[in-house]
């Protein structure tokens, strides 16, 4: 997706989930975080050892989220242009399955891949997709 496709679906399709990442981004930022651009999107890194969440083109990982992991969340912001307003309960659905599988994992219950769910797949593929589309363009002459 092109960056200024990606600004305008994020500010008009996906507007509810981006206003919820830009007020983040506001207490982020006052709270004294500062964001890096990350492929379109605006990335903070906050806290250890917990994951990441996209709310439209704001990304919010750990300090120690691997690259793998910001490029999926990339993914969960393509998915706000893609899928609008109706992301609100995919992302509740998300949420609920991260908490169920940390569950399990404290039980020691065995666990089907995280991208073994349509949604989380996608999210990833979606943004490897996006940042190997980016970084070949840069290698163009």
């Amino acid at each position: 997706m092109k960056a200024s496709r990606f600004t305008l679906f994020s500010y008009s399709w996906g507007l509810p989930l981006t206003i919820c990442g830009l007020l983040a981004a506001v207490t982020l930022t006052a709270a004294g975080y500062r964001p890096t651009h990350y492929y379109g999107a605006w990335l903070f890194r906050v806290g250890h050892h917990w994951g990441g969440l996209s709310l439209g083109p704001v990304l919010i990982v750990s300090e120690d989220a691997s690259d793998r992991l910001c490029r999926h969340e990339l993914g969960h912001a393509i998915q706000n242009c893609r899928y609008g307003p109706m992301i609100l309960p995919l992302v509740m659905l998300s949420v609920l399955r991260y908490h169920w599988r940390q569950r399990r994992i404290h039980s020691g219950l065995p666990l089907t891949p995280y991208d073994s769910w349509r949604f989380e797949g996608e999210a990833t593929r979606l943004g490897t997709a996006a940042v190997a589309a980016y970084r070949q363009k840069e290698e163009r002459p």
